[in-house]
């Protein structure tokens, strides 16, 4: 029996000897044509009992058959599997990876609860990461562990966090050579030398799109305030340049350059740009922008969010901070 499953943006057909992976894969089914085959056969079976420590050739055991056949191909499309619970928040990616049984999933259904309707789950255990010239994407796949969880879909992958326990909540930005042991550790390793070293070089490309955070955290609510904040870039000292002239009229704010700066143009907003151009005349934070805004205006809390990280991001288009 068989069937065609479109995962990580590949069109796979799945040929297989029970009925029971069909079912597994059945919201990733299109009716596309097939990139690559994946075959399972009894002596597949048999391999993958041994690898698994199962007794019985069932449904189960080919799942993880086809999985590893399929991460065993995925690097020629310039995709390989990160262990991990990936999570989407306004269709921004970010990933918790660690040893097995150190809480990435308690983490994200942390971010669950903290964020609503605004936090999709992507993967909750085996997500696909394409790296391209322009981006870095995360994938989600019908392997995502004991619970389930996954959505298919993509989005881009902003950043990478590696989780330890700890009573108290912390987190600092990090480089890649900090993680990068954990990483290759934590990535599906194809048998194939070539795909092997394929997947290393995706690691190294991984590098130049996404942030790297290093979380200790607890099991309470305020570890996903405290990581959110600073893998969402909110943390982040900025302040405005002397070089930009601001100027109020009613309830509209104009942010002018002089002419030191290599913008020639003018940025007009209402009256919340002006009291963000206020607090940033002084060295401050995105997260500390939303809490005063907060105590001043009575609006929802993601609106505010979005309102200050929209007029961060203009700000930062036209060169006007410095960070």
């Amino acid at each position: 029996m068989n069937n065609i499953y479109r995962i990580a943006d590949k069109n796979i057909r799945i040929s297989s000897l029970f009925s029971f992976i069909h079912v597994y894969c059945d919201e990733y089914k299109t009716d596309g044509e097939p990139d690559f085959e994946v075959e399972i056969t009894e002596a597949d079976l048999k391999a993958e009992c041994k690898t698994v420590k199962a007794d019985i050739m069932g449904g189960w055991v080919e799942v993880s058959a086809v999985y590893r056949k399929i991460a065993e191909i995925m690097p020629k499309y310039d995709t390989f599997m990160l262990h991990g619970s990936a999570i989407s928040v306004d269709g921004e990616g970010y990933l918790f990876s660690a040893k097995s049984g150190t809480g990435k999933s308690t983490h994200t259904k942390l971010w669950c609860k903290l964020l609503g309707d605004r936090a999709i789950m992507v993967n909750d255990d085996k997500p696909f990461i394409r790296v391209t010239g322009g981006e870095a994407r995360i994938y989600g796949t019908p392997y995502s562990g004991k619970e389930g969880l996954n959505t298919n879909i993509s989005v881009p992958l902003r950043a990478i966090c590696i989780l330890e326990r700890s009573e108290t909540n912390r987190i600092r930005q990090v480089d890649f050579s900090d993680v990068y042991p954990v990483l290759v550790q934590q990535a599906y390793h194809p048998s194939d030398r070539e795909m092997f070293d394929r997947t290393l070089e995706l690691l190294d490309r991984l590098s130049q799109h996404v942030r790297f955070y290093r979380l200790s955290c607890n099991k309470e609510l305020e570890a996903a305030e405290v990581s959110y904040s600073a893998m969402k870039g909110r943390n982040r000292t900025m302040r405005l340049k002397n070089e930009f002239l601001t100027h109020t009229s009613g309830d509209e704010a104009y942010l002018v350059p002089s002419g030191r700066v290599e913008f020639r143009g003018l940025v007009k907003g209402n009256e919340l740009l002006g009291e963000v151009i206020g607090l940033l005349k002084t060295d401050t934070t995105e997260a500390e922008i939303v809490k005063a805004l907060r105590s001043k205006y009575n609006a929802p809390s993601e609106t505010i969010e979005s309102d200050v990280k929209r007029a961060v991001e203009v700000m930062r288009s036209v060169g006007a901070l410095i960070e």
